[in-house]
């Protein structure tokens, strides 16, 4: 028996695994399945023991000698009740261990005595003289050879082991009776059960193919769960080290704005003016790429959500034409961009930043020829098209666009050219809008991005103009800048000063409380870089300085101080902690235009 269960175990080298031959690495898994469903079916066919050799016992009294009639029945109830602890003993088996060697063998020596018990029946009751109880007979020995068909082919051993002396002793009275009706039917009697084991071997076959895709498939579920859990670990270091790189790059480059920004209000020479004007656009510059990883990181911490509302789609496009007309003209290629009478709904500063990268990158990767901007009409829709005449994009590449960091004709890695942001900023605020894009290209044939958009009908558009912040409304108003890095607070401390500002540094709400309880004011407003010394946060120190406020004068509580956050992080968990204390959020590097424009507002409430 070992050396057939050993069998399958062979060679499966090769392009493909033959039917029925188990993988070595599988081989005790799969014979433990088969042996399993071996037992699993004892107890039926127990079952079906007791009562056929009782009905046999009954229609055979009378023909046969009672005591071999008698010895035959108890040999069947008592084999039969002997295997019953074998299966309690299998239900108890230490599961964990792999003894289906043994356990098989106990089946199959379990199966071949039944087997023996039931041939006998073949020979102490086959009465030619009696056509009615030999019928009987052969159809109850053929049932059984049937029957084990069903219940034990998942093991060839153990049916093999049951069928031969059950069905052969029968076979060969058939042969030996002196009659060719006889002859004939043990003929075909040794042929059906050699069609009972040509049909156990298929389905034994296929019963272990069944098992091993089984096994395989989950074997790959496995890999592909473990493979995608380092996926996200890995992802979620990316995200880390970004966050963290982001926010230490962030700290000297916000520092140097501000002082950029100081320089830029006491400048007084046109030499001077030049100077701080490069530097302001290669400030700028780093701030854009900064700004790219910014904006991945609230997309995906879905701290950033769309305001929804009824927009002209003429205004966007004239939008991108203003900003990009000089552009197209430096680089000497022509840019169209096609006003639209209709509306959407959306929210405009995300379609307008959507089409702002898509006509970037249209003019980055065109040399030569023009870039459209335009729409058609499909439906109750609207499609924004931005078509180039660059070089086109491969088939199999234009989803790989959309991934973060991915630029197809940037080998060198030009900043100039940006971080690869773009589209995956793209892809992102289209899924948020519910504004599908698609692209269509080919090599040597430009490319063709479309965002489709509802469309509604046109209506008259009455532009709402905002009064520009004025520096003297912040003049002599009392701020505390709480920063825990030198250079940032004394370049607040110039930039806030040449506006007028009364400025008040610390670097901790331990020091704010400190210095404020000696100099006996109260801020007009706060300014807290979210990130400080020892763990501390400037959602902390605002609270702490609030607090020493936070008191009845008069009889009247006072207001709570405003506030604002400056942060470098672009962490998700960072940003969805900021959003939620509902103070106004400014990312690092912070453009003083963007500081003014947000204290105007505090003071003006």
């Amino acid at each position: 028996m070992a050396s057939y269960m050993e069998q399958a175990q062979g060679n499966t080298s090769g392009s493909a695994r033959r039917s029925g031959v188990i993988p070595a690495a599988l081989a005790d898994k799969v014979r433990d399945e088969q042996v399993r469903v071996l037992y699993r079916n004892l107890l039926p066919v127990l079952g079906g023991n007791y009562l056929v050799s009782v009905l046999m016992a009954i229609a055979m009294r009378g023909l046969v000698d009672d005591i071999q009639l008698l010895i035959w029945t108890t040999s069947v109830y008592v084999l039969s009740t002997a295997r019953i602890p074998l299966f309690l003993a299998y239900r108890r088996r230490d599961r964990h261990r792999q003894a289906h060697r043994r356990w098989g063998y106990y089946f199959v020596l379990s199966s071949f005595l039944s087997g023996v018990v039931w041939g006998a029946a073949g020979i102490a009751f086959f009465l030619p003289d009696n056509p009615f109880m030999l019928t009987l007979l052969t159809l109850v020995i053929m049932g059984m050879v049937a029957g084990s068909t069903s219940s034990l082919a998942s093991y060839l051993p153990a049916h093999m082991a049951f069928i031969l002396p059950c069905g052969l002793p029968l076979s060969v009275n058939y042969l030996l009776v002196d009659q060719p009706t006889f002859y004939i039917l043990g003929i075909l009697l040794v042929f059906y059960m050699a069609m009972n084991v040509v049909f156990s071997r298929t389905f034994q076959r296929t019963f272990i193919d069944s098992i091993v895709f089984r096994l395989e498939n989950a074997e790959l579920v496995a890999d592909l769960t473990h493979e995608k859990e380092k996926a996200i670990e890995a992802s979620a270091t990316k995200s880390r080290f970004l966050a963290s790189a982001s926010h230490d790059l962030r700290q000297p480059l916000h520092a140097l704005g501000l002082f950029v920004g100081a320089m830029e209000a006491h400048s007084t020479s046109a030499e001077l003016h030049g100077l701080i004007d490069k530097t302001k656009a290669s400030v700028h510059a780093l701030e854009g790429l900064m700004d790219s990883l910014l904006d991945i990181s609230k997309l995906d911490a879905g701290v950033v959500q769309p305001r929804m509302v009824d927009t002209p789609v003429g205004t966007l496009i004239e939008n991108i034409r203003s900003e990009f007309t000089t552009l197209s003209e430096e680089k000497g290629i022509r840019f169209r961009a096609r006003s639209s009478k209709f509306w959407t709904h959306t929210d405009p500063a995300m379609l307008e930043r959507i089409l702002r990268n898509l006509v970037s990158n249209a003019i980055r990767y065109t040399d030569a020829g023009c870039v459209l901007v335009g729409c058609r009409i499909r439906k109750d829709r609207l499609v924004i098209e931005v078509r180039d005449t660059g070089n086109g994009i491969p088939k199999e590449k234009q989803q790989d666009i959309f991934r973060e960091f991915h630029q197809l004709e940037n080998p060198e890695r030009d900043r100039t050219k940006g971080l690869g942001l773009g589209l995956a900023i793209v892809d992102r605020l289209s899924q948020l809008l519910l504004h599908p894009v698609s692209v269509w290209s080919e090599p040597g044939h430009g490319s063709i991005f479309r965002i489709e958009v509802p469309r509604l009908p046109p209506r008259e558009y009455v532009p709402t103009q905002e009064p520009a912040p004025s520096l003297n409304l912040l003049e002599g108003i009392h701020v505390l800048v709480v920063d825990d890095e030198v250079a940032i607070r004394e370049g607040m401390q110039t930039l806030l000063g040449s506006w007028g500002c009364q400025v008040t540094l610390a670097e901790s709400s331990k020091d704010a409380c400190k210095q404020l309880r000696r100099m006996n004011w109260s801020p007009d407003v706060i300014i807290a870089d979210f990130r400080l010394r020892e763990g501390e946060t400037g959602l902390a120190a605002i609270e702490a300085v609030r607090g020493m406020y936070d008191t009845i004068d008069g009889g009247v509580a006072l207001e709570p101080i405003p506030a604002i956050v400056l942060t470098g992080e672009t962490a998700a968990e960072q940003l969805k902690e900021v959003k939620a204390s509902g103070f106004p959020l400014l990312h690092k590097p912070l453009r003083p235009a963007r500081l003014r424009a947000t204290l105007h507002r505090l003071v003006t409430v």
